[in-house]
């Protein structure tokens, strides 16, 4: 999906680039990554940020910057005149995205990349960040019951089918001799036969690193990747995960495989290397939906216990003619799938997104201290949804 062209220029990210910038390049940018004076890219639309300078790089207060305010008043603009997104567009949208997903082939990122700063004591510091909530993730995800039950006979019913070792209880006058079909809910949870299927789709797109510098946002999804891989070190009998990337140039870029979760801390340290420097070095633009419509096709095409694909994003979607209607209608496309969208930065666009998507299905999460929340309520709604 195409930027709007207000968006692709220096001089809409002013913010970004006005006066005294964190990056080391000056001049006039273009590609939506530089402005005037010196700022975090130069010329040429490339980026220059600093990564986890800290570990300070969660959100604990809601804080605004220009950039986001001027977001939130265009998405004002936008709910309060229903002729700006007509479903017509949006469903154009929708159409182009599912056409991106079904033509896409992996950006494969480099296996060492170089210039990325996460050294193994780096990530050490990362791992202890986020050690509370890898601890609180792995409780919810080793008590998580199974979606699937087993269909069995369920006799002493009082309608259904006739069952034949009742028939002298029928004639003393029994009313309980009928059996009907039925899941079998054991007395201590169900036998989950096969593992459950998740992807996650992490924002690795220019704004990540271009915003870096301001609102920590690479830094959070970098925590939140950690995150991920060490809650589910030892349970591969029980789920299947997948880490895949997008940006402006591809909608699957593949990070973590199903078959091949990173195995020792250098294969986790490698993957968060891949994702600073994909953020990095990419070009503008943005293909959430086409990634979210791939991970949908992907994540079903193997059959499982249950489906999940969790969107993370920065909400930076308005610019490339995202709503929350071309979300909604490519997240919920497969009935079969749980699918959930995450933002943890651009908190008042954000705020707005999740508004108008079903309950439950949309998350503002500017604090890695509350994934685990999150993902606990999720896989509880999904065994309701049984």
């Amino acid at each position: 999906v195409e930027r709007n062209e207000s968006e692709t220029t220096g001089e809409s990210a002013g913010d970004a680039g006005e006066g005294s910038g964190v990056g080391e390049a000056s001049g006039e940018g273009v590609g939506g990554s530089g402005g005037k004076g010196s700022g975090r890219s130069g010329s040429g639309g490339g980026q220059s940020t600093q990564i986890l300078r800290d570990m300070n790089f969660n959100i604990k207060k809601s804080t605004q910057t220009n950039a986001e305010g001027r977001t939130k008043q265009v998405l004002f603009q936008l709910a309060s005149t229903p002729s700006t997104e007509t479903q017509e567009r949006a469903d154009r949208i929708v159409n182009i995205a599912k056409q991106q997903a079904e033509k896409a082939t992996p950006k494969l990122p480099p296996l060492y990349p170089s210039q990325t700063g996460v050294t193994e004591e780096v990530y050490d510091k990362l791992y202890e960040s986020v050690s509370k909530e890898i601890s609180q993730l792995r409780v919810i995800l080793e008590s998580v019951e199974a979606r699937e039950r087993e269909r069995v006979w369920i006799t002493m019913q009082n309608q259904g089918e006739l069952d034949d070792n009742r028939l002298v209880d029928g004639a003393t006058g029994e009313r309980n001799i009928y059996k009907r079909r039925g899941n079998h809910d054991p007395l201590f949870g169900a036998i989950q036969k096969k593992p459950k299927r998740l992807r996650f789709v992490v924002d690795v797109s220019g704004s990540m690193a271009r915003f870096n510098g301001s609102d920590r946002r690479l830094d959070r999804m970098a925590a939140t990747t950690v995150m991920i891989m060490e809650s589910f070190i030892g349970f591969e009998h029980k789920y299947e995960y997948s880490i895949t990337g997008q940006d402006g140039d591809s909608p699957f870029i593949p990070f973590v495989d199903y078959s091949s979760p990173p195995r020792n801390k250098y294969q986790r340290i490698r993957v968060v290397n891949q994702l600073y420097h994909n953020a990095m070095s990419c070009n503008s633009g943005d293909h959430t939906l086409a990634a979210a419509h791939h991970a949908i096709l992907d994540v079903t095409s193997k059959e499982a216990d249950d489906y999940f694909v969790f969107v993370l994003s920065d909400a930076n979607l308005q610019s490339y003619g995202i709503t929350e209607k071309s979300l909604s209608a490519i997240l919920f496309s497969d009935k079969r799938v749980n699918t959930f969208a995450i933002f943890i930065a651009g908190e008042q666009t954000a705020q707005f997104l999740t508004s108008n998507i079903p309950i439950g299905h949309g998350h503002v999460c500017m604090d890695t201290s509350s994934l685990p929340h999150i993902f606990k309520e999720v896989f509880q709604q999904s065994v309701l949804n049984k």
